[in-house]
């Protein structure tokens, strides 16, 4: 599926709340979030195309790689609700936002408010935009710093 959004922070942000629901590891973005991989990993990075598979591989190193750049209680906790720590995969979105919460000092009703959980998710996506930005094969075609 060829890209259809333009690469920026807002449209990382809006994919990575549309993958909180079923997690962000790469099985459940092949499943549940192909729009979040065809942003960060474009089929066609200047070469062949990639494979759905590889791609969403990519992705997720993409998304573990703007966590730990976070790192500490909030990285932590954005891994929880993500599903990228071990064990929380078979966890309901809304436990996984207790154990996060509870990582930050509050109940998990209060960390799902915006001026939490909706931070915490635009850090990740400046994050993750900044390292795709960075990356020297990852650059989109058109951008005059390649």
């Amino acid at each position: 599926m060829p890209q259809t959004t333009r690469l920026t922070p807002e449209a990382v942000q809006k994919e990575l709340k549309r993958a909180l629901r079923k997690g962000a590891q790469a099985s459940r973005l092949v499943r549940f979030s192909q729009s979040l991989v065809d942003l960060l990993v474009p089929a066609h990075l200047g070469g062949p195309e990639i494979a759905i598979h590889d791609r969403a591989i990519a992705a997720e190193q993409l998304i573990r790689e703007g966590i730990s750049a976070i790192g500490g209680a909030s990285g932590e906790a954005l891994t929880n609700i993500l599903c990228l720590k071990p064990g929380t995969l078979d966890l309901t979105l809304e436990q996984r936002r207790q154990a996060a919460g509870a990582l930050l000092g509050m109940e998990g009703e209060t960390f799902r408010r915006d001026r939490h959980e909706g931070l915490l998710i635009w850090d990740l996506a400046m994050s993750v935009y900044g390292a795709f930005r960075t990356s020297t094969k990852m650059r989109e075609p058109d951008d005059p710093t390649t």
